[in-house]
This record gives C-alpha cells, structure tokens and sequence, in this order.
C-alpha cells in the first residue's frame, strides 16, 4: 500500500506529526527482520504493523516469531489486529469450534 521509504520520507518532511511504524513481508520474514532493523536504526521507525487477514496467515503463524523477537531486541512496538470483521474460513471454524 505505502512502502516503509515512503513513510520515512514523511516522517523526514513533517518530524513533529509523523512516527514511522514499518510493514514488511511476511513471506520472507528473514528478509523483513533484515529491513525492519534498517527502518528502526536508519529512520528512526518505532515499530512494526503485522496484519495477520491481510496475509491470510493466523495470528500465531511461526512467520511472526522472528519479527517479534527482533522488536524486542529493537525495543520497539509490535502492532498487530488479531481480530477482522468478515466471513471465517474452514480453517479459522475448525480451530475455533
């Protein structure tokens, strides 16, 4: 939707309005400790958005644990929305019922 640079570069232009908080893809969560690390120390982001719908992922997915061990090696917020409005599929009634 917006890339993290794009948030660091409103965070730059308006420093007292905007706090950077870093999205990063789940697939590759190597990857995204990587990038989360470079958006914490570079500019200054204090935390990272997991939206586990907007993955199709549940909201234990062993993709997190990486991400949210590195938050907290970084001291940083870990911000997620376990909960969405909308249909559940077969898997989410299974785990639920």
């Amino acid at each position: 939707m917006i890339t993290n640079d794009e948030v660091a570069h409103h965070c730059r232009a308006f420093p007292e309005r905007f706090i950077g908080i870093a999205s990063v893809n789940l697939y590759r969560p190597l990857e995204g400790v990587r990038q989360l690390r470079r958006c914490v120390k570079q500019d200054g982001f204090k935390g990272l958005r997991v939206l586990p719908w907007l993955w199709g992922l549940p909201p234990d997915d062993r993709r997190y644990y990486p991400l949210f061990a590195e938050c907290c090696e970084l001291d940083i917020a870990f911000c997620t929305q376990v909960g969405h409005a909308g249909p559940l599929t077969r898997r989410w009634r299974r785990a639920v019922a």
